[in-house]
Protein backbone atom coordinates (compact mmCIF):
# COMPACT_ATOMS: atom_id res chain seq x y z
CA UNK A 1 0.00 0.00 0.00
CA UNK A 2 1.72 3.37 -0.59
CA UNK A 3 0.88 6.75 0.68
CA UNK A 4 -2.63 7.72 0.53
CA UNK A 5 -3.80 4.19 0.00
CA UNK A 6 -6.61 2.50 3.06
CA UNK A 7 -9.08 -0.55 2.40
CA UNK A 8 -12.33 0.30 3.82
CA UNK A 9 -13.74 -1.65 6.72
CA UNK A 10 -15.22 -5.00 5.20
CA UNK A 11 -15.94 -8.60 5.60
CA UNK A 12 -13.87 -10.78 2.91
CA UNK A 13 -15.87 -12.65 -0.20
CA UNK A 14 -16.29 -16.43 1.04
CA UNK A 15 -15.61 -18.09 -2.59
CA UNK A 16 -12.88 -18.15 -4.66
CA UNK A 17 -14.41 -16.76 -8.09
CA UNK A 18 -11.93 -19.56 -10.40
CA UNK A 19 -12.23 -22.34 -8.38
CA UNK A 20 -15.68 -21.98 -6.34
CA UNK A 21 -13.55 -23.35 -3.20
CA UNK A 22 -14.52 -21.91 0.11
CA UNK A 23 -12.80 -19.79 1.48
CA UNK A 24 -11.55 -20.29 4.83
CA UNK A 25 -8.63 -18.66 6.79
CA UNK A 26 -6.78 -15.68 5.84
CA UNK A 27 -3.20 -15.01 6.91
CA UNK A 28 -1.26 -11.43 6.61
CA UNK A 29 2.95 -11.60 7.19
CA UNK A 30 4.23 -8.13 7.40
CA UNK A 31 6.68 -7.15 5.79
CA UNK A 32 7.66 -3.76 7.08
CA UNK A 33 11.02 -2.86 8.53
CA UNK A 34 10.93 0.01 11.08
CA UNK A 35 7.58 0.96 10.50
CA UNK A 36 6.17 3.91 12.46
CA UNK A 37 2.96 3.79 13.68
CA UNK A 38 1.85 7.88 12.82
CA UNK A 39 2.65 5.89 9.33
CA UNK A 40 -1.31 4.78 9.70
CA UNK A 41 -1.44 1.48 8.13
CA UNK A 42 -3.01 -0.63 11.11
CA UNK A 43 -4.86 -3.36 10.75
CA UNK A 44 -8.44 -2.93 12.25
CA UNK A 45 -10.27 -5.96 13.44
CA UNK A 46 -14.04 -4.95 14.01
CA UNK A 47 -16.82 -6.62 16.16
CA UNK A 48 -19.78 -8.32 14.31
CA UNK A 49 -21.85 -5.40 13.45
CA UNK A 50 -18.91 -3.12 11.96
CA UNK A 51 -19.76 -0.37 14.89
CA UNK A 52 -16.46 -0.69 16.62
CA UNK A 53 -12.57 -1.12 16.10
CA UNK A 54 -11.94 -4.43 18.65
CA UNK A 55 -8.24 -4.82 17.98
CA UNK A 56 -5.77 -2.85 16.10
CA UNK A 57 -2.67 -4.44 14.44
CA UNK A 58 0.56 -2.51 13.72
CA UNK A 59 2.00 -3.91 10.32
CA UNK A 60 5.13 -4.54 12.29
CA UNK A 61 8.29 -6.59 10.43
CA UNK A 62 7.58 -10.32 10.77
CA UNK A 63 4.11 -10.11 12.64
CA UNK A 64 1.72 -12.81 11.04
CA UNK A 65 -2.44 -12.82 11.97
CA UNK A 66 -3.94 -15.69 10.94
CA UNK A 67 -8.06 -15.31 11.19
CA UNK A 68 -11.28 -17.01 10.02
CA UNK A 69 -13.37 -15.75 7.24
CA UNK A 70 -16.24 -15.59 8.36
CA UNK A 71 -19.32 -14.66 8.16
CA UNK A 72 -18.98 -11.53 9.20
CA UNK A 73 -15.18 -10.86 10.19
CA UNK A 74 -15.30 -7.16 9.40
CA UNK A 75 -11.71 -6.05 8.82
CA UNK A 76 -9.85 -3.08 7.33
CA UNK A 77 -7.44 -0.20 7.16
CA UNK A 78 -9.38 3.01 7.41
CA UNK A 79 -6.37 5.20 7.75
CA UNK A 80 -5.15 6.20 4.92
CA UNK A 81 -1.17 5.25 5.01
CA UNK A 82 0.80 8.38 5.89
CA UNK A 83 4.09 7.24 5.07
CA UNK A 84 6.67 8.95 3.30
CA UNK A 85 6.67 9.20 -0.79
CA UNK A 86 9.65 6.36 -0.85
CA UNK A 87 8.27 3.63 1.80
CA UNK A 88 5.03 1.76 1.22
CA UNK A 89 3.10 -0.82 3.71
CA UNK A 90 4.00 -4.05 2.67
CA UNK A 91 2.53 -7.92 3.20
CA UNK A 92 2.40 -11.44 2.25
CA UNK A 93 -1.52 -12.39 2.16
CA UNK A 94 -2.38 -15.93 1.53
CA UNK A 95 -6.14 -17.65 1.89
CA UNK A 96 -6.81 -21.40 2.77
CA UNK A 97 -9.42 -22.66 0.93
CA UNK A 98 -11.53 -25.83 1.39
CA UNK A 99 -14.34 -28.17 -0.84
CA UNK A 100 -17.39 -26.61 0.88
CA UNK A 101 -17.96 -26.18 4.39
CA UNK A 102 -19.88 -28.59 7.18
CA UNK A 103 -23.84 -28.27 6.96
CA UNK A 104 -23.98 -25.97 9.70
CA UNK A 105 -21.80 -23.64 7.81
CA UNK A 106 -22.87 -23.82 4.77
CA UNK A 107 -22.72 -20.18 2.77
CA UNK A 108 -24.05 -18.92 -0.24
CA UNK A 109 -21.76 -17.53 -2.34
CA UNK A 110 -20.75 -13.67 -2.02
CA UNK A 111 -18.61 -10.75 -2.77
CA UNK A 112 -16.96 -9.10 -0.06
CA UNK A 113 -19.37 -6.91 2.29
CA UNK A 114 -18.38 -3.48 3.05
CA UNK A 115 -19.28 -2.26 6.38
CA UNK A 116 -21.98 0.51 6.58
CA UNK A 117 -21.10 3.99 5.96
CA UNK A 118 -22.19 5.95 9.44
CA UNK A 119 -18.44 5.06 11.04
CA UNK A 120 -16.66 6.84 8.07
CA UNK A 121 -17.72 10.39 7.03
CA UNK A 122 -20.52 13.00 7.22
CA UNK A 123 -22.57 12.73 4.19
CA UNK A 124 -23.23 16.62 4.10
CA UNK A 125 -19.42 16.40 3.08
CA UNK A 126 -19.95 14.17 0.01
CA UNK A 127 -22.82 15.81 -0.97
CA UNK A 128 -21.08 19.73 -0.84
CA UNK A 129 -18.02 18.03 -3.12
CA UNK A 130 -20.78 16.39 -5.58
CA UNK A 131 -21.23 20.29 -6.06
CA UNK A 132 -18.63 22.02 -6.02
CA UNK A 133 -16.49 19.21 -8.40
CA UNK A 134 -17.06 19.44 -12.01
CA UNK A 135 -19.11 16.77 -13.63
CA UNK A 136 -16.29 15.59 -15.58
CA UNK A 137 -14.29 15.26 -12.33
CA UNK A 138 -16.47 13.04 -11.01
CA UNK A 139 -16.89 10.99 -13.92
CA UNK A 140 -13.49 10.44 -14.17
CA UNK A 141 -12.86 9.52 -10.31
CA UNK A 142 -15.78 7.21 -10.48
CA UNK A 143 -14.24 5.36 -13.63
CA UNK A 144 -10.99 5.29 -11.75
CA UNK A 145 -12.86 3.93 -8.67
CA UNK A 146 -14.53 1.12 -10.67
CA UNK A 147 -11.01 -0.01 -12.21
CA UNK A 148 -9.39 0.15 -8.83
CA UNK A 149 -12.12 -1.86 -6.84
CA UNK A 150 -13.55 -4.60 -9.18
CA UNK A 151 -16.35 -5.10 -6.70
CA UNK A 152 -18.08 -1.52 -7.62
CA UNK A 153 -18.52 -2.59 -11.40
CA UNK A 154 -21.69 -4.33 -10.13
CA UNK A 155 -23.29 -1.49 -8.99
Amino acid sequence: MRRGDFFQVHSDRNVAYDTGLSRRLAMIVFLNKAWDPGYNGQLELWNDAATRCDVSVEPVFNRTILFEVADPNYHGVPAPIACPEDRSRQSFIVYYHTVGTDEKSARTPRTSTFAPSFYREDPRLRSFARQVTPPVLLKAAKKLAKFCFPALRRS
